[in-house]
C-alpha cells in the first residue's frame, strides 16, 4: 500500500480566498483540476473544515459544504470526495489526510460567506437604486405644468368640436385630437353610450385613430389634447401610447390624474416624462359638460 502524502493545511486564508471565489455560480466541480493552486486548495480547505467538524463523515460533510458554504460549485458531493481523495485531502478510504489550522472553523468559515453576501447584496440593491434614480430623472414625470403654446388654442378649438359632436349623439361631451408636427394625426370623441364600451373615452378613441394612421402603436413627440383632464385609464395610456405632451382644457375633481383628483401621471412607476398644460380654454369645456349635465337633469325632473 503506497503511503499517503504529506497531510493538507487548511488555514484562515484559504477561508478569505473561498470568500472571494463564491461570488461565481454554478462554477462546476471538474474544472478545478485546471483551475489555479489556490482556487483548487480554498475549495478544498473549505470541504475539510466541514469534514472536520463532522469528524471523518466525508460524503456527508461533502453534503453540506455543497448545500453552505460551497453553494456556488455544481457537481455532487461523490465527485468533491472524488476530488479530495485524488488531490490528498483524503485517504481513499475516506480517512482525513489534513490538518486545520487556527482561527480556521466551518462555522468561522459559513459567517464570512454570509456577511459577504450581505454586502454584496446591499451593493446590489445600492446599484438598483441609483440606475431607477437615473430612470426617474430621464424619463420621470415634469414637475408642474407648462405654459401655453401659440397654437394650443387652436388645436383645442378642434378637440371642442369632437366634444360638442358627442354630445349631440347623447354622449358626455369630451372631445380630443392628437397632433404631431403641426397636424392632426387622430381624432376621438366619448363614444362609451353607444358603443357599450367603457374604455371608449375621447383620449383612448383619438390613440387608436393615430395609431392606426401611422401603423405605430408608439406615438411619440405627439400631444394630446383633450377638453377634459385625463383619468387614470386614459393616463396610462397615454403613457402607453408614449405621448409626450397633454394639453387639457377643464379639471376633472372626480377623477382628474393630473392632480385634481389623484396625481397618477406624476408616478414615477409611470417612467414616462408626460409633459402636461391646464386650462386651455376651459371655461368653454366646461360650460359644454355643465350644460349636458344640466339638460339631463331637467329631463329626468321632467319625467317625474
Amino acid at each position: 500500500m503506497a503511503p499517503l502524502p504529506m497531510p493538507e493545511r487548511a488555514d484562515a486564508a484559504d477561508a478569505s480566498r473561498l470568500v472571494e471565489l463564491s461570488v461565481r455560480r454554478g462554477w462546476p466541480l471538474a474544472s478545478l483540476r485546471k483551475a489555479p493552486f489556490e482556487d483548487r486548495h480554498a475549495v478544498l480547505a473549505g470541504f475539510a473544515l466541514y469534514a472536520d467538524a463532522g469528524k471523518g463523515n466525508a460524503a456527508d460533510a461533502a453534503k453540506k459544504f455543497l448545500a453552505g458554504a460551497g453553494s456556488f460549485l455544481s457537481g455532487t458531493p461523490e465527485g468533491l470526495v472524488g476530488l479530495a481523495v485524488e488531490y490528498g485531502w483524503l485517504a481513499p478510504d475516506g480517512a482525513a489526510n489534513f490538518t486545520v489550522g487556527p482561527g480556521a472553523t466551518k462555522r468561522g468559515l459559513e459567517a464570512e460567506i454570509e456577511f459577504a453576501e450581505t454586502l454584496r447584496a446591499e451593493r446590489r440593491e445600492k446599484i438598483r437604486g441609483q440606475l431607477q434614480a437615473k430612470n426617474r430623472e430621464v424619463n420621470g414625470p415634469a414637475a408642474g405644468f407648462e405654459p401655453a403654446l401659440e397654437e394650443d388654442v387652436r388645436f383645442m378649438d378642434e378637440a371642442l368640436t369632437e366634444a360638442r359632436k358627442a354630445g349631440a349623439e347623447d354622449e358626455v361631451p369630451v372631445g380630443a385630437v392628437v397632433v404631431l408636427d403641426g397636424e392632426i394625426i387622430g381624432r376621438g370623441r366619448n363614444a362609451s353610450v353607444h358603443g357599450y364600451d367603457p374604455t371608449a373615452h375621447a383620449e383612448i378613441m383619438a390613440i387608436r385613430d393615430a395609431a392606426s394612421r401611422l401603423r405605430n402603436y408608439r406615438l411619440d413627440r405627439a400631444t394630446l389634447y383633450v377638453t377634459l383632464e385625463p383619468c387614470p385609464m386614459c393616463t396610462g395610456a397615454i403613457a402607453h401610447a408614449r405621448i409626450a405632451r397633454v394639453v387639457f382644457g377643464a379639471s376633472d375633481a372626480k377623477a382628474g390624474a393630473f392632480g385634481s383628483a389623484t396625481s397618477l401621471s406624476t408616478d414615477p412607476a409611470l417612467q414616462r416624462r408626460i409633459r402636461a398644460t391646464q386650462g386651455v380654454c376651459a371655461d368653454e369645456a366646461a360650460a359644454l359638460l355643465r350644460n349636458f349635465f344640466d339638460s339631463r337633469r331637467t329631463a329626468r325632473e321632467g319625467e317625474i
